[in-house]
């Protein structure tokens, strides 16, 4: 990337006038212009675009494509095109220098590499913005692809998920900030993940919403307890319980709530 970048110095007016003397002050300054607006389309590229290693959101990469995509006419275009008028610039200043003492080589070298390099630049130009924008709409396509497979595998939002959603997160602020109220829970614990409810009473009566929010799962086991706020954490105090079960419910809190919440598990 940086050699796009970074303007090759042979098609820099400093080099130029450098390198022509008063050879170009003699002449119309037709070949400087064209280097200075050169220049000029160069810094007006947004050359960060180009970056895509970072990209981990299909929301941030379908952005990318659509900038690249601007972008590219809006900028890059221009650029290229300054590019070739660079070189075409010097090729018509060759052709009414050449005719000057041996003392004007240093400015016909300069000249010839303007015409080398101003059509190659612009197809460089071309081929790493275009490269850019494949990447960029490779890695949507790759990041599309992950998030439509994780929704694919998520639970349904049910209202039975929704609801106990809802304990859990109001439960949890009274655990945290109100110590003097009591709050119980009924864990169900599947094969695959596990979902608490939460309250100032539970029963059996809870357990076919526990079922219906872990639906799809199997071989449920459950565990009553209480929750209590220690050591910076939520902790699960009953009968058969261990830190074991704590980063299960941990990680079905996760699944369920969107947070990871700190938890321990004792009995």
């Amino acid at each position: 990337m940086a050699a796009v970048e970074t303007t090759p110095a042979e098609l820099t007016a400093a080099t130029w006038e450098r390198q022509a003397g008063a050879l170009a002050k003699a002449r119309p300054a037709t070949v400087g212009d064209a280097l200075r607006a050169l220049q000029k389309a160069h810094e007006a590229v947004p050359w960060a675009l180009l970056q895509i290693e970072g990209l981990n959101d299909p929301g941030a990469a379908e952005l990318r494509v659509a900038q690249l995509r601007s972008e590219g006419e809006r900028r890059l275009r221009p650029l290229c095109q300054q590019a070739q008028a660079a070189g075409q610039a010097a090729t018509r200043w060759l052709s009414g220098a050449r005719k000057e003492s041996a003392s004007a080589r240093p400015a016909l070298q300069a000249a010839e590499a303007i015409v080398r390099a101003g059509p190659a630049w612009a197809g460089t130009l071309e081929r790493a913005w275009r490269a850019a924008l494949e990447g960029a709409e490779k890695r949507f396509a790759e990041l599309q692809a992950a998030a439509q497979q994780a929704r694919a595998g998520r639970p349904e939002d049910s209202p039975e998920r929704r609801r106990v959603r809802a304990r859990v997160i109001d439960q949890f602020r009274i655990v945290k900030n109100r110590p003097d109220r009591k709050v119980l829970f009924l864990l169900c614990l599947g094969h695959k993940s596990c979902a608490p409810y939460l309250g100032p009473t539970v029963s059996d009566a809870q357990k076919p919403l526990l079922t219906k929010v872990l639906k799809g799962d199997t071989g449920f086991k459950f565990f009553r307890g209480e929750c209590i706020w220690e050591e910076g954490g939520y902790t699960f105090v009953g009968s058969r319980l261990s830190m074991a079960h704590a980063r299960r419910i941990e990680r079905g809190l996760l699944e369920l709530t969107g947070t990871r919440w700190r938890v321990r598990a004792r009995e």
